[in-house]
């Protein structure tokens, strides 16, 4: 399968390499670089290569000053997918498999003769050779095959699911993506297989209580907004739950991708949809509060753009469709079974409301609708309303200043050190939240209202219901009912 490479960004943007050979050096230096890119000063005379081997492309650093990155995490050996992203310097370089050409006036004989692979979409011509899952009757090939230290476990086989690569992880779950041999009305051919990370929450009934009661809560629940459960399978005593996949991850992922604040219209969209699925989560009966809602737990889809494997080239995009996900902390407001203790604190702290800290059991509709305003704040100005920072900050931060930090952590201390910030549980306990300012933001002033009450500290004055705030807020979009239409056109 042929490769090419392509700069998207930097000082080279519309460069082209088509790789030819076993090896291809990338570098400034007109000796030793088979694609040379000679206006990016941040990069060395040979800074990495790409090797093409029996199981695909992989890119290997060359010990490099500033680092090669693939899809912004640094790397010193890594297999490249197609459309991975590599970034050396202030240079971006899009890696591309072609699809080969068949010229045949039977289309529809070599479709049937030649199976897809199902993570990049490539017709395969040798499908004995080229990893055919025999159980499944799914096609993988060489360059998207696998293999277990890519996945970090032993290969397993979940009935009708094939797992193909890690695509997320958090502090209790590792998520990747599978194949299944057939989409149906409920479950597409690529789906997310969740499970417990390691095994001492395996060995945490309170943990696994969690874990397992989430797919019992959720799996029935049909919404374009929330997020679809198939199946739960348990192996060798540990829960795998399958979910719906989303290509183009969350929330988080396109704001970090962009690298700069969504369009007032864009991020108002966003949250409209996630008030949906929240709206028919509250309105359940009996309620179900989220008490976790974030950019990392909100996953979005580009309407129009295939549902491959792979992410999205291009994260610029007039309209998403958000998914609220991640149900491991949602209260059910039942008498029995509840798993929260009395004034047990529970979530993240930069995003959820103060009185989940102090009792979580007893939270509410507006303890959500603070989270949802968190949220709409930061995709509105790329901050946070504390002295603290946000992840687009540090990220941006850090791209700023990589030849001084090794990693993000490094670069979130430099940060707190230099503006003085506080614990991240002191400033939601004891410091008021910072309101948006009309001027200041460019901002509409009714839409500064309206975030302002839902990130309000007093329970008492925010938003009290989901279906309010959706009032308040549609006229602060032109396109609300776009938002509404990508709703209906995904029922």
């Amino acid at each position: 399968m042929k490769a090419s490479l392509k700069v998207i960004n930097g000082p080279d943007a519309g460069g082209h390499y088509q790789i030819k050979g076993a090896t291809c050096n990338i570098g400034r230096s007109r000796t030793k670089a088979d694609f040379i890119i000679s206006n990016d000063p941040y990069i060395s005379g040979c800074h990495c290569k790409i090797e093409v081997g029996p199981d695909g492309y992989w890119i290997i650093d060359h010990n490099s000053r500033n680092h090669t990155y693939v899809n912004d995490n640094v790397c010193i050996k890594k297999r490249l997918k197609d459309n991975d992203i590599i970034r050396i310097g202030f240079t971006r370089i899009q890696f591309c498999l072609e699809k080969m050409n068949v010229k045949c006036t039977d289309t529809e004989s070599i479709a049937a003769r030649t199976p897809v692979c199902c993570v990049c979409g490539n017709r395969l011509f040798q499908p004995g050779e080229e990893g055919k899952w025999e159980k499944l009757g799914v096609y993988c090939c060489n360059s998207c095959l696998p293999r277990e230290e890519d996945l970090g476990i032993s290969f397993n086989n979940l009935e009708n699911y094939r797992l193909i690569r890690k695509i997320g992880s958090g502090g209790m779950c590792i998520v990747f993506l599978a194949a299944t041999p057939v989409a149906s009305a409920r479950c597409n051919r690529l789906t997310a297989v969740r499970r417990l990370s390691n095994h001492s929450h395996l060995s945490d009934n309170g943990i696994r209580q969690r874990f397992e009661r989430a797919y019992e809560l959720f799996h029935y629940i049909k919404h374009p907004n929330v997020v679809a459960f198939y199946n739960k399978i348990v192996v060798e005593d540990v829960p795998h739950i399958i979910m719906e996949y989303a290509p183009a991850g969350t929330l988080n992922d396109l704001i970090l991708n962009r690298g700069r604040p969504l369009e007032p219209d864009a991020a108002v969209n966003i949250i409209l949809q996630l008030l949906f699925g929240l709206k028919m989560l509250h309105e359940n009966t009996p309620p179900m509060y989220h008490r976790d809602i974030k950019p990392h737990n909100i996953l979005v889809r580009v309407p129009g753009k295939a549902e491959c494997a792979l992410k999205p080239s291009s994260w610029d995009s007039d309209s998403y469709l958000a998914q609220l996900a991640d149900f491991d902390l949602v209260k059910k407001d039942s008498v029995s079974g509840m798993l929260t203790t009395i004034g047990t604190g529970i979530g993240t702290y930069e995003y959820s409301a103060p009185e989940n800290f102090l009792d979580a059991r007893n939270v509410s509709a507006p303890s959500d609708l603070f989270s949802v305003g968190i949220v709409l704040y930061y995709l509105l100005t790329g901050r946070l309303p504390y002295n603290y920072p946000s992840e687009l900050e540090i990220h941006n931060y850090f791209n700023r200043n990589k030849r001084i930090f090794k990693n993000m952590n490094d670069a979130l201390d430099a940060w707190k050190k230099e503006h003085g910030c506080p614990s991240s549980s002191g400033m939601l306990t004891r410091v008021d939240t910072i309101p948006l300012r009309p001027e200041q933001d460019n901002l509409s002033r009714e839409l500064c209202d309206i975030v302002n009450r839902l990130i309000i500290k007093d329970t008492g004055k925010r938003f009290q219901t989901v279906a309010e705030t959706i009032s308040a807020l549609k006229p602060c979009s032109r396109d609300s009912e776009e938002s509404e239409k990508l709703v209906n056109d995904v029922i």
